[in-house]
């Protein structure tokens, strides 16, 4: 762990950061308007969206959207799932590079290091987001055999995921947040 942290430090010195860190954010908004369109079909001619699909938690619900999509819909599903695997590297890159930039910017204070370890968390997110998605391209795949531990897993990874996306997010709030608050004590 104190070689990733190294390296992450030593990254967060590189001129590269900043731009990488908008190249991602530019290919993070573009992936999502790819992806949008799909999401916008699926919602307007059913009652189920891709936040359904990833939270179905069970065999029953998965088959209930997968019946209410019917095969057109799914297919255009595959389609979104194949682009969320380029979806999970660029928000993964865009997070660590926000979270990177403002723990060098020294927005965090006294909480510098710990920006370092939320560094790490996109990473993990993407992870879970990679398994999620095997997961959801069994089932999509073979609409009418799938697994039936994959409703869970990525239910579970999907959970994971947000989670992890949410809590680092809360971290640069609640670090600028400290470091206001330091600052003016």
């Amino acid at each position: 762990m104190t070689l990733i942290m190294s390296k992450l430090k030593e990254f967060s010195e590189s001129r590269l950061l900043p731009i990488l860190t908008v190249i991602s954010l530019v290919f993070t908004v573009l992936v999502y308007l790819l992806m949008r369109p799909i999401e916008v079909e699926l919602t307007t001619q059913t009652a189920y969206g891709v936040i359904d699909l990833e939270f179905a938690w069970n065999v029953e619900q998965m088959e209930t959207i997968l019946s209410s999509w019917g095969d057109e819909l799914i297919a255009k599903e595959i389609n979104a799932v194949l682009l969320d695997f380029g979806f999970l590297v660029v928000y993964s890159l865009s997070l660590t590079g926000v979270t990177l930039l403002l723990t060098k910017l020294g927005a965090f204070t006294s909480l510098t290091n710990l920006g370092y370890y939320f560094a790490i968390l996109p990473f993990i997110a993407a992870g879970f987001d990679f398994i999620e998605n095997v997961n959801l391209l069994l089932v999509l795949s073979s609409p009418s055999s799938f697994p039936s531990f994959a409703p869970l897993l990525a239910s579970i990874c999907a959970a994971l995921k947000f989670g992890l996306i949410i809590i680092t997010i809360i971290f640069w709030f609640g670090g600028i947040l400290y470091s206001l608050v330091q600052r003016i004590v």
